[in-house]
């Protein structure tokens, strides 16, 4: 039985972090729908992950956005209002999306989308860095334009 790409995707996440990386579960239960794909936790805090893999994001001329069902809006809406580090990452063959404050329901201009992808190195690090503390790297999310998060 073949993985799904976006297993595969978090995986490659998860070892780019090294050996220094936060608790991290995979939740999967189909009575609670919505609940994102990864809880981190650490020194640092806490952090909710919706991961989502498309290898043709940002090509061509249609507008990005990530592939979420309403009630995983709902859920990282609602815990993101709460003052929760809630994120949606998304892969693609270009690299990766990270979506945070809200924007992960924001459709995106492909030539947008494509300026401010990131390596899986800095998407696994700006885990590291929202999650344990003295981690520092060069992208918070913070830094991107506020249509890009």
């Amino acid at each position: 039985m073949s993985r799904k790409p976006e297993t595969d995707f978090i995986q490659r996440l998860h070892r780019k972090m090294g050996a220094v990386k936060p608790y991290h579960m995979k939740l999967n239960n189909p009575l609670t729908a919505g609940i994102p794909d990864v809880y981190y936790s650490g020194s640092g805090g806490e952090l909710w992950v919706e991961y989502k893999y498309d290898p043709k994001a940002g090509m061509g001329r249609k507008f990005v956005l990530p592939a979420l069902s309403p009630l995983q809006i709902a859920w990282m809406n609602g815990r993101y209002k709460e003052g929760r580090q809630v994120a949606v990452i998304l892969g693609c063959m270009k690299g990766v999306m990270i979506y945070t404050h809200g924007k992960w329901a924001v459709p995106m201009a492909p030539s947008f989308f494509e300026q401010h992808l990131v390596s899986e190195q800095e998407a696994a690090d700006w885990i590291k860095s929202r999650t344990l503390k003295d981690v520092g790297i060069g992208i918070t999310g913070d830094e991107l334009p506020a249509e890009a998060h």
